[in-house]
């Protein structure tokens, strides 16, 4: 004879698989609401007595230290969202699991496990595995999750790592179309969470929230008017200007390519969003927009995704950064740009009332992958160059694409350029070419032919005291 134990607070779905048990054979232990509701629907139940409670006779049963029924080989029990409101479901599912017994928590496993014993006419070696890893799932979710409401931090002080996702929604499709793609939210306090993102107009595949996370990290980072291009997470153009509009148009003043994203840092009017009808935006990120720009994108442009960000002062503490490495993964402490940190000039006088250009020069390299170029003026990105296997091609690469572009129109040395990794020769004598006035150096590597070549060309040099590389 075989048994089964049913103890739910949702009993909407559990119907059908009581009537299967009970057409194979089954004896089903019942007890309280639930064994009144399946009384009432007249299937025949065998009710659990206890001075204690009903559950505590059952893992009595699973010790040895209890006879008279039957050791069930599956319970049906809810998995409470809070160990405190049913500590006795939690202690009978954890010893089932211990003692090798799956576990239905909720119509989906009830409706599996009815389909299967129709199938087979007995619980099977793998629904038996499935139901316990799913059980197992839940539970160390809800463990984790109460951490993380008491510290929202990935701790690696801590040899042991347990991260709650919980699946929230299915997206468009993920890098390509044919990849299918789903959501999963954490607890974990980040300087950037779905949470923060609304949604106004549109459906997003996965390429979208990527360039909605790099926009919104290099947004949070700065205070002037800023806008940016971007497509699959790389910065394509960026510049300051004194509104969002005037930001816009130096960002396209010396050509530009259609369908990418594009983000501010301010509200959005329908002024500008006649001039972004140019670029033909696949996606329009800010902090708002006004109705009349809502109503005239949904009435003329409905394929064009526009979502409004949560803007962060203040950077969380103790952020981190998760690399998979396939089955493992790799933590590290994220990559913060401290906007305080030293500029250390080695040659020429410091320049910091060119602190504007500065910053935006750090801020673009520091989300360049490595080796990586990038030069500033005025305000906004000319040109840049990434994933390189030098600098030196990196540099030959960003002044390529600034001739192209016939860029070249100022008579003063006003053009920064940043660079990744070490300088050499070759590439600083293409650099001379370009009005440049100040060169920084991501790295401390100083080659002391290089400084005496820099120095005589009477342009400033500088190092980071950080190192900013990106794979």
């Amino acid at each position: 004879m075989k048994s089964a134990y049913i103890s739910l607070y949702d009993k909407s779905e559990i119907l059908p698989l009581a009537k299967t048990l009970k057409s194979l054979g089954y004896e089903i232990y019942s007890h309280g609401s639930t064994l009144n509701f399946l009384a009432e629907n007249e299937i025949d139940i065998i009710k659990v007595e206890s001075e204690i409670h009903p559950n505590i006779e059952i893992i009595k049963l699973f010790a040895g230290k209890k006879k008279g029924i039957i050791k069930p080989e599956i319970i049906i029990a809810d998995i409470p969202h809070n160990f405190e409101d049913d500590t006795y479901n939690i202690l009978l599912i954890l010893t089932a699991i211990k003692k090798g017994i799956g576990k239905a928590k909720d119509k989906k496993d009830i409706d599996k496990l009815n389909s299967h014993l129709k199938l087979f006419g007995e619980i099977s070696e793998d629904i038996n595995k499935e139901l316990i890893s799913n059980a197992l799932n839940r539970i160390s979710y809800i463990l984790a999750t109460q951490r993380y409401n008491i510290f929202p931090y990935i701790n690696t002080n801590d040899d042991v790592i347990n991260i709650p996702l919980k699946k929230i929604f299915k997206i468009k499709y993920g890098e390509n179309p044919h990849q299918s793609c789903f959501i999963y939210s954490s607890p974990i306090k980040n300087d950037f969470n779905l949470d923060d993102i609304n949604i106004i107009n549109g459906e997003l595949n996965l390429n979208h929230y990527l360039d909605i996370k790099k926009a919104v990290e290099v947004l949070n980072s700065v205070n002037e008017p800023l806008a940016m291009a971007i497509k699959h997470a790389n910065i394509c153009s960026i510049s300051y200007g004194d509104t969002p509009i005037k930001a816009l148009k130096k960002i396209t003043e010396y050509g530009y390519d259609i369908k990418r994203s594009y983000a501010f840092n301010r509200n959005i009017d329908i002024d500008l969003i006649y001039e972004l009808e140019k670029y033909q935006p696949e996606s329009i990120i800010a902090l708002s927009f006004s109705q009349l720009a809502i109503d005239y994108i949904k009435k003329n442009n409905d394929k064009i995704k526009i979502l409004t960000y949560n803007s962060k002062t203040i950077t969380p503490p103790s952020q981190k950064e998760i690399i998979n490495l396939g089955a493992d993964f790799a933590i590290e402490d994220k990559d913060i740009l401290d906007e305080t940190q030293r500029i250390n000039f080695i040659t020429g006088k410091n320049i910091m009332e060119n602190i504007k250009d500065i910053k935006l020069a750090l801020l673009i390299s520091k989300n360049l992958k490595t080796y990586s170029s990038v030069i500033v003026s005025d305000g906004r990105m000319l040109s840049f160059s990434q994933g390189e296997d030098t600098s030196s091609s990196a540099i030959r690469s960003s002044i390529y694409k600034i001739k192209s572009k016939n860029m070249i129109k100022l008579n003063e040395k006003d053009m920064i350029l940043a660079v990744s990794g070490s300088l050499d020769e070759g590439s600083l004598n293409e650099t001379f070419k370009l009005p440049v006035k100040l060169i920084i150096q991501g790295t401390k590597d100083i080659n002391e032919g290089i400084i005496k070549i820099i120095k005589d060309k009477q342009i400033a040099f500088a190092i980071t005291q950080k190192r900013h590389f990106k794979h």
